[in-house]
């Protein structure tokens, strides 16, 4: 009982003193957090007010504490790999430096099940719409890009990774419906020329959109349309980091973020027709964009794209493709946009989504709230 004692008291002393020790002789060193935070440099003593003393010291200790990164990652493993807990805003650290988005990971591991009434739900409003479309005499395809997580199970977290997999909305509803087309195969027989996700970033990457891009052109010539892929471009620099990499500073792994980008003399941008942005739409610059392309090996038609974030990675390529386009992005709903259609009057429509946001078109139809 009394050495059991004897090395309770020990081990509580090494605890208070090994990160104290380490703190001023540095004998072990481990790479800062990157926080995006000033740290506290030093601590001010004002005899005439020490009553702040002790909780600016509480807070340089906190954030100098020489085992921080090291308790970050262990906390972080525990967390994820044990009791199931996504760590910093959702995202989840994998293998090989893989982070993925909490919310494109829950519809792959589908603790959000597709059910049977969603999918009816959502191949009656698509029929819908082509019928709307018919009428008018607009052809309409829509292309669903595969989730990062659905390409790259192999790359999950364990605790994910063991969970039953099942076929994502997109792989379902593209292999049962007429003009509706799942991305997933061209990327995922792809990943063996490379990377076709960043691996910091919920974003394809310049080899997935290629593959993406090429996928779609090569289905609009199976379907009789004279329209041809464009190469004159080169790869450009798009950001410093990932946007998941913020999310998972524990993580050593920095990338550089390229998009592949057509020559500027190929296309114009046109003036906006001024549609209203819904309010809580956060890019509103980006709401739509309208092109005229240059091209001479352009198609004679006019494009209508409604589209998210990842058709930014071939945005310019596509319009330097189409005689005119307008690109739409109507804050993730994915809506037919009559008045769109109405006032702009296309020839072809494309819609381009990612997959795990399918589910805010049902939402949309039901009336409820969104993202």
């Amino acid at each position: 009982m009394k050495l059991n004692q004897f090395i309770l008291s020990i081990g509580f002393l090494l605890i208070l003193l090994i990160p104290t020790i380490n703190q001023w002789f540095e004998i072990w060193v481990f790479e800062e957090l990157d926080e995006n935070k000033a740290k506290v440099k030093y601590v001010e003593i004002n005899v005439e007010r020490l009553d702040n003393f002790p909780q600016e010291y509480e807070a340089y200790y906190n954030e100098h504490f020489s085992f921080k990164p090291f308790a970050i990652e262990i906390m972080s493993f525990f967390k994820e790999q044990m009791f199931d807990v996504s760590i910093n805003d959702g995202a989840h650290l994998g293998d090989d430096n893989f982070v993925f988005d909490g919310k494109g990971s829950r519809f792959t591991i589908r603790k959000e099940h597709f059910d049977f009434t969603q999918k009816i739900q959502l191949e009656l409003e698509w029929e819908r719409r082509l019928e709307y479309l018919r009428k008018k005499n607009i052809p309409c395809f829509w292309f669903i890009i595969p989730n990062k997580s659905d390409l790259y199970f192999e790359k999950l977290p364990w605790n994910l990774k063991r969970r039953k997999r099942t076929p994502s909305i997109g792989q379902q509803f593209g292999s049962t419906n007429n003009h509706v087309i799942s991305l997933y195969d061209a990327l995922f027989q792809g990943k063996n020329k490379g990377k076709v996700y960043y691996k910091t970033d919920t974003h394809w990457s310049v080899l997935g959109a290629e593959l993406g891009y090429i996928k779609i052109i090569e289905t609009l010539q199976k379907n009789g349309y004279d329209v041809q892929p464009f190469n004159k471009g080169e790869i450009q620099f798009y950001a410093k980091e990932g946007n998941l990499r913020k999310n998972i500073p524990s993580s050593k792994f920095k990338e550089e973020l390229e998009i592949w980008s057509p020559d500027k003399s190929y296309y114009e941008e046109l003036p906006k027709f001024g549609f209203d942005i819904p309010e809580v739409f956060p890019y509103k610059s980006a709401y739509e964009v309208h092109f005229q392309s240059k091209w001479s090996g352009k198609s004679d038609l006019k494009v209508l794209i409604i589209r998210d974030s990842f058709t930014n990675f071939i945005l310019h390529r596509l319009a330097v493709n189409f005689k005119e386009s307008l690109f739409i992005w109507d804050n993730w709903q994915y809506e037919l946009n009559e008045e769109i259609i109405e006032k702009y009057k296309p020839d072809l429509i494309l819609y381009i989504t990612i997959d795990n946001l399918i589910p805010n078109l049902l939402k949309a139809i039901n009336g409820e709230a969104y993202l």
